[in-house]
């Protein structure tokens, strides 16, 4: 959890995709330099996506890897702070006022989303 305005920011590992690097290699890369967790499973991909239409020609694309091993203190320029959290408490930084990204957002969301049983009725 890097800081933004004084304030922690939950967001995922992330960072761009060298060159002749796949988005799952890059993933794996970030996990394991902003961490030092380790990749057991892709679990899926979600190809790249435009993360500001109309404002940048960025893409996002989305990995779920499942982990292993243990957190290390980021050594370098950036500062960032892994944790390993649940639903439950992810909801209550997210109250307290920490920050998140749009990409935590949508997670948050999904979640919220998922245990809805309003929701639920609605995708029957």
């Amino acid at each position: 959890m890097p800081l933004c305005n004084q304030r922690l920011l939950l967001e995922f590992p992330a960072g761009l995709i060298d060159p002749g690097e796949t988005p799952v290699e890059a993933a794996k890369r970030e996990l394991k330099e902003e961490t030092g967790l380790n990749t057991e499973k892709v679990l899926f991909t979600i190809p790249g996506g435009y993360s500001s239409a109309g404002m940048t020609d960025e893409k996002v694309a989305i990995v779920g890897l499942l982990v292993s091993g243990n957190f290390y203190e980021m050594q370098g320029k950036e500062e960032i702070h892994p944790i390993r959290t649940n639903v439950n408490r992810l909801y209550a930084m997210v109250a307290d006022g920490d920050s998140c990204s749009s990409r935590m957002q949508c997670l948050i969301t999904g979640i919220h989303l998922a245990r809805s049983a309003e929701f639920c009725k609605l995708c029957e």
